[in-house]
Parts: structure tokens; sequence; C-alpha cells
């Protein structure tokens, strides 16, 4: 993973089901939709269930499916 990239990780409550490098990462808060990319600031949003979209590197776009939780950037 480069500097230019992201470290996408969804965990459900027992165990971690994703864990991937990525470039850009979309999702939908209770604030309304956002996305994150390389070296953004550092924060934490609360999500809605919804659809939340990554593009992976040298990947088209992709989707996963959440039930509301908590979005954490960090580092």
């Amino acid at each position: 993973m480069t500097d230019a990239t992201l470290r996408l990780v969804v965990f459900t409550p027992s165990e971690s089901v994703f864990d991937e490098a990525v470039e850009r990462i979309n999702a939908v808060g209770t604030r309304g939709a956002f996305g994150i990319l390389p070296r953004h600031v550092d924060f934490a949003a609360p999500l809605v269930a919804g659809i939340l979209s990554y593009v992976a590197e040298e990947e088209d776009e992709a989707f996963v499916a959440v039930d509301g939780g908590v979005l954490l950037k960090v580092g």
C-alpha cells in the first residue's frame, strides 16, 4: 500500500469481513453523503443504512451494503 491509498476494513460485531487497499471511499452519514480520499483529515462519522462505495487500486467501483455503523478515518 502506498501513501496514495487508504485501507478499508469492515467489521461486524464478531469479526472483520473485508480488508483491502482502496483509492476512494464514498458513504452516507447522518449529515449526508461524503467522500474520503488519501490524506483526508482524521474523523469519525455515524453511518446510516445504505450503500458504501469504494474504488480499489486498478479496479472498478465496488459496493458494500451497511446497516448503519461508524466510519473512522485514522492515520
